[in-house]
């Protein structure tokens, strides 16, 4: 139950490939989808497996990060499955930020304040909530 007033951050969990995932952080400003190296290790992957880019990123301090490199998985949110390209960096974090390219392809409609993102499928308006 989500006790008012608040400022939480909208974490959830999601199915990727056969995995339930914790702590996947929403956040409507990153412009990728962002996997750390200790969950891409989790799901059973090697470094070796992605594909590479000599693209940095900007961390939130400002600061370069080279990425791990790319890959692509699975995401399920209630009986809605998308295939998305993550970047997996190799610093302490979360295990995954979902950001406006995961919101946009499963057309989800975010909100902290409820702690719920709300997205349509062929069933109807399906909902997950934040934990």
């Amino acid at each position: 139950m989500v006790q008012h007033p608040h400022n939480d951050t909208l974490v959830v969990t999601l199915k990727i490939r056969d995995c339930q995932v914790r702590h996947i952080l929403i956040d409507q400003g990153s412009a990728c989808d962002i996997m750390y190296v200790k969950c891409y290790k989790e799901l059973s992957h090697h470094k070796d497996d992605l594909k590479q880019s000599d693209n940095p990123m900007v961390e939130f301090n400002g600061t370069l990060t080279l990425l791990l490199g790319i890959t692509n998985l699975e995401i399920q949110a209630g009986r809605k499955t998308v295939t998305m390209q993550f970047t997996v960096i190799d610093t302490p974090s979360p295990n995954i930020i979902l950001g406006r390219p995961w919101m946009h392809d499963m057309r989800v409609v975010p909100s902290t304040l409820h702690q719920l993102l709300r997205f349509p499928t062929e069933f109807g308006i399906e909902k997950v909530r934040g934990h």
